[in-house]
């Protein structure tokens, strides 16, 4: 399976969002850390770490049942 899509997920603080993920067209995690960066610029960094929890390609995305509801479920935006 090819992946094409990565996903951002948050926690509680410190991150662009409260719980929730973004999910990112891309294949690596490096190429979705880079679109991540150029969509949300500064608010993209907590200190010297991108502000995220985990990264999660297609396959472990969709494997984990905390994203098919409750708070992490909610997709904060579609990043192309």
């Amino acid at each position: 399976m090819k992946n094409e899509w990565m996903y951002f997920t948050f926690g509680s603080r410190g991150h662009v969002y409260e719980a929730g993920y973004v999910k990112i067209k891309a294949e690596t995690v490096k190429e979705a850390q880079e679109k991540f960066i150029k969509r949300y610029g500064a608010k993209a960094w907590k200190g010297k770490y991108i502000a995220y929890a985990f990264p999660y390609n297609q396959e472990q995305f969709e494997y984990y049942d905390q994203f098919r509801r409750g708070p992490y479920s909610i997709c904060h935006e579609v990043i192309e």
